[in-house]
Order: C-alpha cells, then structure tokens, then sequence
C-alpha cells in the first residue's frame, strides 16, 4: 500500500522541500538540507522548490496497517520527527545517518531507548555487511558514529529489540 504522506512527529501539514535534479534527498527538514549543503555527497544537490504535504505518524499508520516487524525509516533528516510519532517499539527498525548531521541520529537513540531495550548496529556507506562483529547497547553504537569523520559516508543504524531477539546479550 502506497501511502501518499510524509511521517512525522504529529499530525498536519508541512513544507517539503524537494531537490528536482536529485528527488530523492527531498526533505520536511531545511535545517538538515542546510546541515549536509556541504559534504561532499550533497555539494550539488540544490533543494529548488517546496511543495505542500500532508504529515502523517508513524502510530497513525500502525494504527491503520498494524504494527510492522521491521520499519525502514529514510526521511532525509526528518528521522527525529519520524520517531517522535511512534510511542511503541517496534521489533527491528532502520535509519539513516549522516556524519554531518549525527546530533540527529543522537536524538533518535535516545527516542529508541525510552520504547524498548533495543541493541544496534550499523551498515557504514554502502558496505554488504554490517560494521561492527555483533549487537550492541546505545552507549557503544554512539561511540562508533561519533568517531566518524564529518566527511565520512552516509550509513543505516539498525535497532532491534531484546524482547523480539532474547538471544540478544547486553552491551
């Protein structure tokens, strides 16, 4: 089911602002866009015009479609607002992040840490495999994306939680 709506943190409407040459990196977030304007991966992304969309969240479409066992979240700096609509865990979930803008996937971290006890780990640019040898706590994952380079590569974060993984051991 394609659902028409961008996700965020309540409800409404929103200015999404939409790079026409790259349509993918389209944002809610203009302070992202202004964030990662920089980098090397966004230098000629220009976000050209904005369009009106309807926000949805993301307790609104588990409401609707019940609840998923894994959640994609690829927002373009919007992860945060993404997150703040959810007020459930969710099994398995991934999201993107970006070294020049990780205060974002910080924010995120400590979102997931109040839904459930989740273990991470990340898949670093575009690399087949993950990065780090097992699962691990908020604290250790922050770590290692935090010891990435701003320049560095873009990546996903994968959660899951203990109560739908109980093999998982603390860390």
């Amino acid at each position: 089911v394609l659902v028409s709506k961008a996700v965020g943190r309540q409800p409404g409407r929103a200015q999404l602002h939409v790079s026409t040459r790259t349509p993918t990196v389209s944002t809610l977030s203009a302070e992202w866009a202004g964030e990662v304007a920089q980098t090397p991966g966004f230098a000629n992304v220009a976000w050209d015009t904005q369009m009106d969309a309807e926000v949805t969240t993301l307790d609104e479409l588990i409401a609707q479609f019940g609840l998923p066992v894994f959640c994609k979240i690829d927002v373009e700096g919007s992860e945060p607002d993404a997150l703040f609509g959810l007020n459930q865990p969710i099994a398995a979930l991934s999201l993107e992040y970006i070294p020049a803008a990780l205060d974002r996937t910080m924010i995120c971290l400590e979102h997931l840490k109040h839904l459930g006890d989740y273990r991470y780990n990340l898949v670093e640019g575009e690399r087949p495999h993950f990065s780090l040898e097992g699962w691990v706590g908020k604290e250790t994952v922050a770590a290692r994306l935090q010891s990435l380079t701003q320049t560095a590569r873009a990546g996903e974060l994968f959660a899951i939680t203990i109560a739908s993984n109980p093999s998982l051991h603390s860390g």
